[in-house]
């Protein structure tokens, strides 16, 4: 099942998710709030099966869906956040302005590395989920 659920959720967060959503849902609430509305979207059409055929009960797929979207809403707003500030602090001698026009965030390692830490805390939040609920 965890294995499925990181199905769904790669769904939600990779391939339903636009290039804009992905820039703009760590500084405007708006395109947040969109992203966790795929997020849970896609849960609760993969998880309906599973309710419906009794492998999950009513409690556990309401309380799996809405507790892995709010924190996938809290992790995403900081995480991104933490890695833009962290970008402005690397590179201290240049102007916010001219650091938006110019930053290459595609040769950035960090940028990566966050991708990579955000990926893991929506795994381990699914797994703890799951495990607990």
């Amino acid at each position: 099942m965890i294995v499925y659920l990181m199905t769904l959720h790669f769904i939600a967060d990779f391939l339903l998710q636009s290039r804009e959503m992905g820039t703009k849902k760590s500084n405007e609430f708006v395109w947040l709030l969109r992203h966790l509305i795929i997020q849970y979207g896609v849960m609760f059409i993969g998880l309906t099966p599973a309710f419906l055929l009794g492998y999950m009960s009513g409690p556990k797929y309401l309380l799996l869906m809405t507790l892995n979207t709010i924190v996938h809403g809290i992790i995403d707003w900081n995480i991104w956040n933490v890695y833009k500030y962290s970008v402005v602090l690397r590179n201290s001698s240049k102007k916010i302005e001219v650091l938006k026009a110019e930053w290459k965030y595609w040769e950035d390692h960090w940028f990566y590395s966050t991708i990579g830490f955000d990926q893991l805390l929506h795994s381990v939040t699914l797994i703890i989920l799951w495990s607990v609920l």
